[in-house]
């Protein structure tokens, strides 16, 4: 079993811390409710409001131990008388040599000094506890009790007088204290403290800072609060929007005029033009052309035409002109 089981919550470190976790334990069976903040860590901080209830716890076990001082332990065959002799002696030997008296010398002794408020319980009272409500009793203790994570370990305290499987624990019909052994620790943490499974009880969240064990608090009366007036609600009037229509312009259908297509008459032929002819043309040709010419043309020429060119052309041009209005005067003379 791991610490993350159960609800680890606190008592006071007054001496009846036994008796504070037994009167817890019973008390969560019958209303099992824890109230606290969002915080489920936050239970071990309940308030410690049941000490009626442990100090009732005590006399009953002062009780049943005066009447039962013949009562065979379960398991290691001695009786109560032999548990408490046992315990006396130990006493005795805690103050030989020493200047203390020691709290108990005698059975009865130890009967009376167990009834005393801020007396520590130990093994005796746990068998008492377990025959009175007939039911078993574990005691753990942890490293750290911090860490939720952490297994539980049996120190060896405890009375088991009903056989039960292990393989249902947590059971709800045991009751389980944390024990914290160690040294160096303060005033108030070397006790017993409750272990309540976690399936039996039920979370109610409180809107609390601080979570009292299921008592509540009494507000004190506030001062009235202030009114606020109801702010009216300013309406925007939206202005309404001018649609403009848009008139499409007419589009001009342009007439495409067809140009009327010239149809060209062909003739009528006779006879076609392949017919016509009574001799091919390349026979028609007795002499190739380059026979034909009796003297090649550049023979032809006795003086190249660079050469030919004597005068200039505008000395030409004089001529010429002049050679026209000669030809025109003849003509009028003659006329």
């Amino acid at each position: 079993m791991k610490l993350k089981d159960f609800y680890h919550l606190s008592v006071p470190g007054d001496g009846d811390c036994f008796f504070h976790s037994i009167a817890s334990v019973l008390h969560f069976e019958k209303n099992p409710v824890l109230k606290h903040t969002k915080d489920p860590k936050k239970v071990k901080n309940i308030k410690f409001n049941l000490g009626k209830e442990s100090k009732a716890i005590r006399r009953s076990v002062v009780d049943w131990l005066k009447n039962n001082l013949d009562y065979v332990v379960k398991g290691i065959g001695l009786t109560i008388r032999m548990e408490i002799e046992e315990v006396v002696q130990n006493e005795k030997n805690r103050v030989e040599g020493k200047d203390i008296d020691p709290n108990y010398t005698t059975i009865d002794e130890y009967i009376n000094f167990m009834n005393k408020g801020g007396t520590y319980a130990g093994q005796i009272e746990i068998y008492a506890i377990c025959e009175l409500l007939q039911r078993n009793l574990r005691v753990f203790t942890s490293k750290n009790a911090n860490d939720h994570n952490e297994r539980l370990k049996n120190i060896g305290l405890g009375y088991e007088l009903k056989d039960l499987s292990y393989s249902t624990l947590p059971s709800s019909k045991d009751i389980y204290l944390y024990h914290n052994f160690g040294k160096g620790v303060s005033d108030g943490k070397h006790h017993f403290e409750p272990l309540i499974p976690r399936k039996i009880i039920k979370i109610e969240i409180s809107e609390e800072k601080k979570s009292t064990g299921g008592i509540r608090k009494v507000q004190k009366p506030t001062s009235p609060r202030k009114v606020q007036k109801p702010v009216k609600p300013i309406r925007r009037v939206q202005k309404p929007v001018k649609q403009t229509r848009r008139v499409q312009k007419p589009v001009k259908q342009v007439r495409r005029v067809q140009k009327p297509v010239k149809q060209v008459r062909r003739t009528q032929r006779s006879t076609p033009r392949r017919t016509q002819r009574s001799t091919p043309r390349r026979t028609q040709r007795s002499v190739p052309r380059r026979t034909q010419r009796s003297v090649p043309r550049r023979t032809q020429r006795s003086v190249p035409r660079r050469t030919q060119r004597s005068v200039p052309r505008r000395t030409r041009r004089k001529e010429v002109r002049r050679r026209i209005t000669t030809r025109r005067k003849n003509k009028q003379l003659q006329k």
